[in-house]
């Protein structure tokens, strides 16, 4: 079975200039592609790892209904 990181990483490969996240800004809706948005994660992780969190680690996050607080 393929876990859902390699599904992802996948994805973002065939596709990556698709939307794949979309946000509503002002009155109108914004397209995140899959490559930005592997940016935007890969970012939050590297945040993650310079506070000290690893492997195993447990976290809890919580962000309103935006993806641009990322």
């Amino acid at each position: 079975m393929r876990t859902l990181i390699e599904l992802f990483e996948t994805s973002v490969t065939k596709f990556p200039n698709n939307p794949l996240l979309w946000e509503k800004r002002k009155d109108r809706f914004e397209p995140m592609s899959y490559a930005e948005t592997r940016a935007h994660v890969y970012e939050f992780a590297s945040g993650l790892f310079s506070l000290g969190l690893k492997k195993g680690s447990v976290l809890g996050y919580y962000q309103k209904d935006k993806i641009s607080g990322w």
